[in-house]
C-alpha cells in the first residue's frame, strides 16, 4: 500500500495527471479518526481508511514544508477497538511531525496512556 502512494506522490500511477487526480480524491477523505486522529486541521493529507470487523487500516500521504511522508498502518484481530484508534493516532502524529507539518499537543486521552 505504501509503495503504491509513493507512486502517487512522484506521479508514476498511469502519468502526473492521473496520480494527481487520485490523491485529490484521498484528500478529500472525511474519516480523521485513525492517522489524522491528532493532527491539527489544513494540513495536506490524503488519505484512505478502511475498517472490517476486527480490523483497522489507514494508508496517508502527508504533505509537510519539510518533506513528503508516507506512511501505511494496517492492525487486525483488535480486542479494542479505541485502543486501535488512537494507536494510528500517534502513528500519523510521528509521520506529520516527520513531515514538518504543526502537530497540536495531544489530547489528555492519549497522553494519559502514552
Amino acid at each position: 500500500m505504501a509503495a503504491l502512494l509513493e507512486r502517487l506522490v512522484c506521479g508514476e500511477l498511469v502519468d502526473r495527471a492521473t496520480s494527481d487526480a487520485v490523491v485529490a480524491v484521498l484528500e478529500r477523505c472525511q474519516d480523521d479518526a485513525m492517522l489524522r486522529r491528532y493532527l491539527a486541521k489544513g494540513g495536506r493529507v490524503a488519505n484512505k481508511t478502511g475498517t472490517l470487523a476486527a480490523t483497522r487500516n489507514d494508508a496517508a500521504i502527508l504533505f509537510g514544508p519539510s518533506r513528503t511522508i508516507v506512511v501505511a498502518a494496517f492492525m487486525h484481530e483488535v480486542a479494542d477497538p479505541l485502543a486501535a484508534v488512537h494507536i494510528l493516532g500517534l502513528i500519523g502524529r510521528g509521520a506529520a511531525r516527520a513531515a514538518g507539518l504543526e502537530v497540536p499537543p495531544l489530547p489528555f486521552e492519549a497522553a494519559a496512556g502514552a
